[in-house]
């Protein structure tokens, strides 16, 4: 997604959810992905929805992991940042990535290796990375009216969906697992990941992986060009 991982730009890209919803549905045009499966984590559930519900193009399955949807979304420091952006983009380099890495550190519940973490955090170094992080967060601060529009709509996604939660995510609660299916008309029984917090496929990567390759394979159209797309 843009402003995110290898895509971080000094450009002035819309970072919004409905902005870059619009994208992920102009990418799966320019791809002739007629129904693909839809993996979503984080903030790439509400991304993922919305190219889904604004743009009426069906999808041939979706997995719905921790992602942001539901009130009340966002940490703590997330808010903070987002009512603090001059403050929080003025900050020295070295302070930045310190507060960078804690903010990272804070989300798993088991521990990563040095080398994860490291990896997690180089995309938001620098001045432009610094300038990113703290965009990005104020893009979405103002998004709840979006987010509430698609809670509202989610009756109309007729595509089988699993929702998979870490039962210790301490960015979005795990109750949410549950609200979110039964909003889903074609949703079973959330899958929770025990011990795991907010980066489930760092933390329990083989149970992950599992679920993935069964949600596939439970919903494989065999007719069409279908592919899968990651959202994270």
């Amino acid at each position: 997604m843009a402003g995110y991982g290898a895509s971080i730009s000094v450009a002035e890209t819309p970072l919004d959810l409905a902005s870059q919803s619009a994208r992920l549905a102009g990418l799966l045009e320019h791809w002739k992905l007629r129904r693909p499966h839809v993996v979503a984590h984080d903030i790439g559930g509400a991304v993922a929805l919305g190219a889904r519900l604004d743009s009426g193009r069906a999808f041939a399955s979706l997995l719905l992991l921790d992602v942001v949807l539901l009130d009340p979304w966002g940490s703590d420091f997330f808010r903070l940042v987002a009512d603090h952006e001059d403050v929080f983009g003025a900050i020295p380099e070295p302070l930045h990535a310190a507060l960078v890495r804690a903010y990272i550190q804070g989300a798993p519940r088991r521990p990563l290796d040095a080398e994860v973490i490291d990896a997690l955090v180089q995309p938001w170094r620098g001045a432009n990375g610094r300038r990113a992080f703290v965009r990005q967060i104020g893009a979405l601060a103002d998004d709840g009216a979006r987010t509430r529009e698609l809670v509202g709509r989610l009756g109309e996604v007729d595509e089988p969906a699993l929702v998979a939660w870490g039962t210790d995510d301490p960015w979005i609660p795990v109750e949410q697992a549950d609200r979110l299916a039964a909003a889903l008309p074609r949703s079973r029984a959330p899958v929770l990941f025990d011990g795991c917090g907010h980066l489930v496929p760092l933390e329990s990567p083989t149970a992950f992986g599992r679920l993935l390759r069964s949600s596939l394979d439970a919903n494989t159209v065999p007719e069409g060009r279908a592919g899968t797309i990651a959202q994270a």
